[in-house]
C-alpha cells in the first residue's frame, strides 16, 4: 500500500513537472495568475509571482534567434561548422 502511494506521488509529481515545462509561456502565466488568487505558502507564492509577471516575449530566453536576448559582448558570434558527407563503398 505504501509502495503504491509512493509510486503514485512520483509519477503525479513528475506529470506535473513535464506538463509545466513543456506548457506554453502564456499558459504558464495564466496558471500562475489563477493561482495566486489563492492563498499559497511563501516559496509556492513567489514562485508563482515570478511567472505571472514574465513578459510574453517570442522565441526561447537563451537563443541568438529572440530579439528581447542581450548579445553577450566579448564573444564571437556562433558560427556554423560545415557538413561533411562520405560516400558509401559498395560491397
Amino acid at each position: 500500500m505504501l509502495q503504491t502511494l509512493v509510486a503514485l506521488l512520483l509519477v503525479v509529481g513528475c506529470a506535473v513537472y513535464a506538463t509545466w515545462t513543456l506548457l506554453p509561456a502564456g499558459g504558464r502565466r495564466g496558471i500562475a495568475i489563477a493561482l495566486l488568487k489563492r492563498s499559497l505558502p511563501g516559496p509556492a507564492a513567489r514562485f508563482f509571482r515570478r511567472h505571472a509577471a514574465a513578459s510574453a516575449r517570442s522565441g526561447c530566453g537563451s537563443c541568438d534567434r529572440n530579439p528581447a536576448s542581450v548579445p553577450q559582448t566579448g564573444r564571437p558570434p556562433a558560427q556554423g561548422v560545415p557538413l561533411v558527407f562520405h560516400g558509401r563503398r559498395k560491397p
